[in-house]
């Protein structure tokens, strides 16, 4: 299993996503640039299955608007939502990255503060099936 392998999987499935395209990082940026996507924390169960078969990855995934207003912030987004989670989901092995990954939620959207800047953020559950 390539943690690597599997944040740079994600992000190349982000860049399919207009208008994310090349505003795309496998890990969080310095600066932020929306529309952005980001693909964030990871968390990482070790041997979830049997005999040490497989480890199993959870991954947030954010995708970054500007916010000058909040209403066309989440207008934004909720355009975004299905098309990210089409996009996360549209090679479940990333290319040999994995075994398995779904998009098992989107947690909402929250304000994101950097240098004094204010975004809104959605950000995604996705659950990936490495082998160990």
């Amino acid at each position: 299993m390539s943690i690597y392998a599997i944040r740079l999987g994600l992000a190349q499935a982000l860049t399919g996503v207009a208008p994310l395209n090349d505003r795309v990082s496998a890990y969080y940026p310095d600066n932020i640039n929306p529309p952005m996507g980001i693909v964030d924390t990871v968390r990482v169960d070790f041997d979830s299955a049997f005999n040490r078969g497989s480890d199993e990855i959870l991954i947030d995934v954010m995708v970054v608007v500007r916010r000058d207003s909040e209403r066309t912030a989440q207008a934004e987004l909720d355009a975004l939502v299905p098309l990210v989670k089409a996009a996360l989901q549209s090679d479940l092995t990333l290319g040999g990255a994995c075994d398995d990954l779904i998009v098992t939620a989107m947690n909402g959207y929250a304000p994101l503060v950097q240098d004094e800047a204010t975004y809104l953020a959605a950000t995604f559950a996705v659950r990936v099936i490495a082998t160990a």
